[in-house]
């Protein structure tokens, strides 16, 4: 079973769907750009985070990172599919979180 979004140090999910990558990194952009500086307050899937600048990089750079993982997992999937190897979903649920946890590992 597949959990969205992305889990932050502090056990917070956050959401990693188009959107949300695009408001984040334009906020990001905007403190670089010195057009903001207090801390971001954000409404992740499970509560509210306040992410200052600094955080704000990491946790993108972290997204963007947990974003590509999922797509090489799903490309891997697809080419089982693809290749008549997978034809149940259960062994596609399964092929693509063992593809995202080896991806994912730190």
């Amino acid at each position: 079973h597949v959990r969205a979004g992305f889990e932050l140090p502090t056990g917070q999910r956050i959401q990693t769907d188009q959107d949300s990558r695009a408001e984040l990194a334009m906020h990001w952009l905007l403190y670089k750009g010195g057009g903001r500086d207090a801390p971001l307050h954000w409404k992740a899937l499970d509560g509210w985070i306040v992410l200052t600048p600094d955080m704000l990089g990491q946790v993108i750079w972290k997204i963007y990172d947990h974003v590509e993982a999922c797509f090489q997992a799903e490309h891997a999937v697809a080419e089982r599919i693809t290749s008549g190897e997978l034809t149940e979903f259960a062994e596609a649920a399964e092929l693509f979180q063992n593809e995202l946890e080896f991806l994912t590992k730190e």
